[in-house]
């Protein structure tokens, strides 16, 4: 498995995903630990900082640290990613994507401040819906291969940033791993046993799901429409 692989996964337990590029531009220079677990422990502590004084980030900060300037306009951009469907006709990618509940998606959305629509055929989870739905106004991506749209509607001083941060999640999220080795899929079983209540940890909180990847920033995920 990856260094790239092992640091998202780091970074998808404790929502510091903003370390996987730079550990990767970092890797590239020699200057940082060969473990990535050990890189990402230094850096943890000013995101996790950031996150507890201001919430889920992409509204005030990227993942640099580069303010978002109140007068700075703000730009859109959309980005499409095929899912390799023909290559890997047995993966569930959808699933892997979506996450218990959909939080695996939300996460991204609340990390980089971009929304992600899953479209195409098999993006809607019931096949006779979909086959109805197809043809209707809104619903023409159905006839076009599944992919994903991933939109930043950011301004212009960290709009590319961001949206090259969802799309690197993104891709690790998409490839396929053998399940033996899908330590992504472990965090996202371990995380569905929280939620239903079969995994229990004591939580100071409100009561409710305990997980501890929840965020009052987080979206609703996008398919079909």
């Amino acid at each position: 498995m990856s260094k790239g692989l092992l640091l998202f996964i780091h970074a998808l337990s404790w929502h510091i995903i903003g370390v996987v590029p730079l550990f990767r531009k970092m890797q590239k220079q020699n200057a940082c630990p060969h473990d990535p677990f050990q890189y990402a422990l230094v850096c943890a502590e000013p995101y996790l900082h950031e996150h507890r004084l201001s919430g889920p980030p992409g509204m005030t900060m990227d993942w640099q640290g580069a303010p978002a300037s109140p007068s700075s306009y703000t730009v859109k951009r959309i980005l499409r990613l095929e899912i390799p469907v023909d290559t890997y006709p047995s993966f569930n990618f959808v699933g892997r994507l979506l996450g218990p509940r959909g939080n695996s998606l939300k996460r991204v959305e609340a990390t980089t401040g971009c929304r992600v629509y899953i479209r195409g055929k098999g993006s809607i989870k019931d096949p006779d819906k979909e086959e109805k739905l197809r043809g209707r106004p809104g619903y023409e991506h159905l006839n076009d291969p599944l992919h994903i749209l991933i939109e930043a509607d950011l301004p212009a001083n960290i709009v590319d940033t961001r949206l090259r941060q969802a799309q690197e999640i993104i891709e690790e999220l998409l490839k396929p791993v053998d399940e033996s080795q899908d330590f992504i899929k472990r965090q996202q079983l371990r995380e569905l046993a929280m939620l239903n209540s079969n995994f229990r940890e004591d939580s100071p909180g409100p009561s409710g799901s305990v997980s501890p990847f929840n965020s009052s920033g987080m979206k609703r995920p996008k398919t079909g429409r």
